[in-house]
């Protein structure tokens, strides 16, 4: 039988690992550990809920069904600020160079010797000696091809449901981040910066190509300005997978939660889906709260 979890394991393998370690120990345990510094230094919540419209059938099938998460491109962002940084250059002409030829050795394999060193210099003479707008194409790129999915920390914001639950007549799904499989502790929260604060800076002579480590994935996917902060937003990023889907195990959705607007149809077409999948997930409803501006969510049938 095809193990169709095979890829995300080998993917995350070293975390999963840690975690398959601690199975015996229970849930609680598990989540303890994830607070550790290894992993980040900073606790990890419970769950993430990623909201859906009605009006997406398709893909409320692929993560009820198929258990999948679709991965968004920056370039469908709703924000022009997001994913927006500055190149400051501190580096030598002799360090840029550098730089550029490495960049060129990656880009070019089969050009070697003398006529790589020649075309380097003279098109790092050409940029004006100048490494910014080769890091800046390369940046770009990484952005542009990213797969990014989109989570929160709150199913009662009334905000979230109105902007990416078609004004509350979609759903929010729940999804356990601390077992069966380490997939959602690779998500990482969103920061929030003022007016008075710039933009996230990169130097010019940082390898792109190289690093795609915690700076560079923080700098270029992870600040957003202070307006947004009420999505308590975390990121799954994937370089290089923009456009496609991600499966997750079953057990991670562990809940489905209705707006306090949806219709029959959409109650009915979701118990459906949840009929067909290898999944378990609770059904809530949220609901309007009598005389305050809040939402509840409770369980339904």
């Amino acid at each position: 039988m095809v193990d169709r979890w095979k890829d995300e394991r080998e993917l995350f393998a070293d975390t999963q690992a840690r975690l398959d370690e601690l199975a015996a120990l229970g849930e609680l345990t598990a989540r303890r550990y994830i607070h550790h510094p290894q992993f980040a230094a900073r606790p990890m919540p419970r769950f993430l809920y990623r909201f859906l419209g009605a009006n997406k059938p398709n893909r409320l099938r692929q993560i009820i069904v198929d258990n999948a998460l679709y991965l968004s491109s920056a370039d469908y962002f709703n924000d022009p600020f997001d994913c927006r940084y500055v190149l400051t250059s501190a580096a030598s002409v002799r360090e840029q160079l550098r730089l550029h030829e490495a960049i060129v050795k990656r880009q070019m394999p089969g050009l070697r010797g003398l006529k790589r060193k020649e075309l380097v210099r003279r098109s790092f003479r050409n940029s004006g000696y100048d490494q910014s707008d080769i890091t800046r194409t390369a940046h770009d790129e990484t952005i542009r091809t990213a797969g990014i999915c989109c989570l929160s920390t709150d199913a009662k914001s009334i905000l979230l449901w109105s902007h990416y639950g078609e004004s509350h007549r979609g759903v929010a799904f729940q999804f356990k981040v601390s077992a069966p499989t380490a997939l959602f502790l690779l998500t990482n929260p969103v920061s929030y910066r003022g007016p008075q604060d710039d933009l996230p800076s990169i130097d010019a002579s940082y390898d792109p190509h190289t690093d795609h480590g915690k700076h560079l994935i923080e700098v270029l996917f992870l600040n957003k300005f202070k307006d947004w902060c009420y999505e308590q937003e975390y990121r799954l990023i994937l370089t290089d997978r923009a456009k496609t889907a991600i499966r997750f195990h079953p057990d991670h959705l562990t809940g489905v939660i209705l707006g306090c607007n949806a219709s029959d149809d959409t109650r009915s077409y979701v118990r459906e889906l949840i009929q067909e999948s290898r999944s378990t997930p609770r059904l809530y409803q949220a609901q309007t709260v009598d005389n305050r501006y809040r939402l509840r969510v409770v369980e339904t049938n």
